[in-house]
């Protein structure tokens, strides 16, 4: 077979068409197989995205003394003898439960013991001065134990006045005009309440004849109180209710 010159020229021009044609061709699967190993690979990278911590608090495992925050006495201590209120805050770093003892005058001597006492609060103490007539400063003690660990103690001062020195007077208006079997009853319940009540207050003037019983003498003053006395019969009509069943 013979070829013209122009067919030669022609043939020699497509040659390399075909050459790259087939330089792609044997490249096409290398490529495919290169894109999905990419695209695997970017299916199988894990997002990144915020990310979000939380803290916990757990209580010290080494024993740790508690730890007292307030202690002070609340309201008016007044004068003698004196309900004295105490108030408290105290805490525990284990989370151990608390017990607090507060001594009131300060003598070495418990007065009030608390369990269960880490959330704090307020006690009533009774304190007397060691000298009616002389004002005195306390110190008061608030001792906190954990039983784990040594107790730990905060003190507070506070003033006590002396209270007044006056006894407590009761005047029975009219006990004279008693029954001689009554009188003693009514003196030895006035002279019971006389002791009981240890301070007399600031004498009272003279007493409206309002406040007081018709027909009955005035009042000039009352020291600390006065009690008008009288025996009156219940029994009613002939004795009536004495001979009730």
């Amino acid at each position: 077979m013979y070829f013209s010159n122009k067919q030669v020229q022609e043939f020699k021009q497509a040659s390399p068409l075909r050459e790259k044609t087939r330089y792609w061709r044997n490249r096409l699967p290398l490529l495919g197989i290169l894109l999905a190993v990419g695209g695997i690979s970017a299916a199988c990278t894990p997002m990144v995205g915020p990310v979000t911590t939380t803290s916990t608090t757990i209580p010290s495992t080494t024993p740790e003394q508690p730890n007292i925050l307030t202690f002070a006495t609340s309201g008016n201590i007044g004068s003698s003898p004196a309900l004295v209120t105490f108030s408290w805050t105290a805490s525990d770093a284990n989370g151990d439960p608390l017990t607090c003892k507060i001594d009131g005058n300060g003598d070495g001597t418990d007065d009030v013991t608390i369990r269960n006492c880490e959330f704090g609060g307020s006690r009533n103490v009774s304190v007397v001065l060691d000298d009616p007539a002389v004002a005195q400063t306390f110190t008061a003690r608030l001792i906190v134990e954990d039983a784990n660990t040594p107790a730990v103690v905060r003190t507070t001062d506070f003033d006590l006045q002396p209270g007044p020195t006056e006894p407590f007077n009761i005047t029975l208006r009219g006990a004279s005009s008693l029954p001689l079997a009554a009188q003693p009853a009514f003196n030895g319940a006035a002279a019971r309440w006389e002791q009981i009540l240890t301070a007399g207050v600031e004498d009272f003037g003279e007493v409206p004849t309002s406040c007081i019983p018709a027909g009955t003498e005035p009042i000039a003053s009352v020291d600390d109180i006065v009690i008008d006395v009288s025996v009156v019969p219940i029994d009613g009509v002939n004795g009536i209710l004495g001979q009730a069943g």
